[in-house]
């Protein structure tokens, strides 16, 4: 008894100094150890920008029965598309909190992550508490970076914020499926299948295709039973009547647009790892699978299983699965950790004669602390914060359109470095428009800048065409019945109300964008249009005479 005891107080200790050193490490270097920002902090793509500005809006319309118009081009009945869990929860989370949206959304998807790992660290216990403690440390390189493509780190900075919810109720799964003699389960495998369709609808293929290959592990090993099956079948069913609204929602905008295609990928421009990334780790973890699968033959785990299906899905790009695949990469160091628990625990074995949870965690710590410090041939860990490419002058900028303008008004952007990110412009709650920047340079070299060039409405509804819904069945799409080109075609410089001018740019071979937007302030200033807002970065004008010659000089 005093023995088990002090096991247990040992796996405690470890659990808490685990989760201390993987919040600071982690999320807390990506967060600048705050959880309190003036503006959205760590969020280096448009992506992001589109799950902050969506949570916001979902707050300022108290549902998510559409998108707001300045999501979606100023439509005001484009259907809410988007997986919807996150971002209600989310919404909860900052209310409770008493924090913005965007540090709350944030902070519950870094939360998530933490779950997930935590959830199935008490997956891989039912099989051994101490590769169980082994398998940790592999989990910090979800916050690692690549030398030649785009790493697991940006799936935060980027926004890839869904997935990391689906992979939680994909682990989520697993959980459940171990625990499915207990009375009443089919409740809990019923709410997880739902979080999975409404958190990230792709894991709920996955997930499918997972209790698929539950049903035949369970009659190969001559474990499945009527019970079982009666568990799955009713949860399924719950699920599927919990999940219905959306995924009619889904079969008309996602499924009908982007329909599932086979396409093999190599690569991929998503966040995510390859083999040559995790350098010598790979090699230990190459040890950890053989030693799994030899394990596996003797003592057939759920566990074990679900970490060789994963490996399998991660690599399901060259059969058809294109970029979810590369997604479930990115997650590898979770995934994965149980193989990297079997190679210490048989690596160690060499040297402990009987492993115990001290021991283990002592070992766990030592190798946190390795890939801490950044040795050669480990993946790398940043121990700088991210950064933003959000800046006060321009949230300032954002939050005085929506405080000050009118809820109908169109925000007209001439060059800016930073709305190449173009979701982060809903952040005015407008319509907004933005010029081609390639004709803008062309006509700037050519002389031939005038007052009808192209330039793109922006919004999120281009992979759905603004999808929208006349009954339940019933949909229609404002991309096709607008056309393109009423998106992406020629728009009158002169018509629209208000007119944003950035004042400088990072990138000096763009300076001339930036005293061509000057010049055109002038020019507009001199045609009676009245300057608004301005502060260091940032000139807004506003247009008095919409339709009339802008370029013209005042009587």
């Amino acid at each position: 008894m005093p023995s088990f005891r002090a096991d247990m107080d040992a796996e405690k200790a470890f659990l808490a100094v685990f989760i201390a050193l993987f919040l600071y490490f982690g999320p807390g270097i990506v967060f600048s150890h705050s959880i309190n920002h003036a503006y959205p902090w760590a969020i280096q793509a448009s992506d992001a920008f589109q799950h902050q500005a969506r949570v916001e809006s979902i707050k300022a319309m108290g549902n998510y029965y559409n998108e707001a118009s300045w999501i979606s081009a100023g439509f005001d009945d484009a259907v809410g598309f988007y997986p919807p869990l996150m971002y209600h929860a989310a919404i909860l989370f900052s209310n409770l909190g008493g924090m913005e949206t965007y540090d709350g959304l944030y902070l519950f998807v870094f939360l998530s992550v933490l779950l997930s790992i935590l959830l199935l660290y008490i997956c891989i216990k039912r099989f051994d508490s101490v590769i169980a403690i082994l398998s940790l440390p592999l989990t910090f390189l979800l916050f690692s970076v690549a030398e030649n493509h785009v790493g697991p780190l940006q799936s935060f900075t980027f926004g890839v914020w869904p997935a990391f919810i689906g992979h939680l109720f994909l682990i989520a799964l697993l959980w459940a499926l171990l625990n499915i003699e207990l009375e009443r389960s089919y409740i809990l495998l019923a709410l997880v299948m739902s979080g999975m369709a409404l958190g990230h609808t792709s894991e709920l293929i996955i997930g499918i295709l997972f209790i698929a290959v539950y049903l035949v592990f369970e009659y190969v090993i001559r474990q499945l039973s009527v019970s079982k099956l009666k568990t799955i079948i009713i949860a399924g069913g719950i699920s599927f009547l919990v999940s219905l609204y959306y995924l009619i929602i889904f079969k008309y905008t996602w499924a009908y647009v982007q329909p599932f295609k086979f396409e093999v990928q190599s690569t991929t421009s998503d966040p995510t790892l390859y083999l040559a990334d995790l350098s010598i780790l790979l090699a230990v973890l190459g040890i950890g699978l053989i030693l799994a699968i030899i394990s596996f033959a003797k003592k057939r785990h759920l566990v074990l299983l679900f970490s060789f299906f994963a490996l399998l899905v991660s690599f399901s790009n060259y059969i058809g699965f294109g970029r979810h695949a590369f997604r479930i990469r990115a997650f590898w160091p979770v995934y994965l950790a149980v193989f990297f628990g079997f190679a210490l625990y048989y690596g160690g074995k060499l040297l402990v004669k009987e492993w115990k949870e001290l021991y283990a965690g002592a070992a766990s710590l030592l190798m946190i602390a390795l890939i801490l410090a950044g040795i050669p041939l480990i993946p790398q860990l940043p121990l700088e914060p991210a950064g933003s490419i959000m800046d006060q002058y321009h949230w300032d900028m954002f939050d005085w359109i929506k405080s000050n303008t009118e809820k109908e008004a169109t925000i007209f952007y001439f060059y800016g470095d930073i709305y190449q990110h173009n979701a982060l412009l809903r952040n005015s709650e407008r319509r907004n428009v933005e010029i081609n920047r390639n004709e803008y340079i062309e006509a700037l070299q050519s002389g031939n800048l005038n007052r009808f060039m192209n330039a793109t409405i922006h919004g999120d509804g281009g992979g759905v065409w603004y999808a929208y819904r006349d009954g339940l069945f019933d949909y229609g799409y404002h991309l096709t019945e607008k056309g393109r080109d009423y998106f992406y075609g020629q728009k009158d410089l002169c018509g629209f109300e208000y007119y944003v001018f950035d004042k400088g740019t990072s990138i000096q071979q763009l300076q001339p964008l930036i005293e061509a937007n000057m010049a055109i302030a002038q020019t507009y200033a001199n045609a009676g249009m009245e300057g608004v807002f301005q502060n260091e970065v940032v000139l807004v004008l506003k247009n008095n005479n919409v339709g009339g010659d802008c370029f013209a000089q005042k009587a």
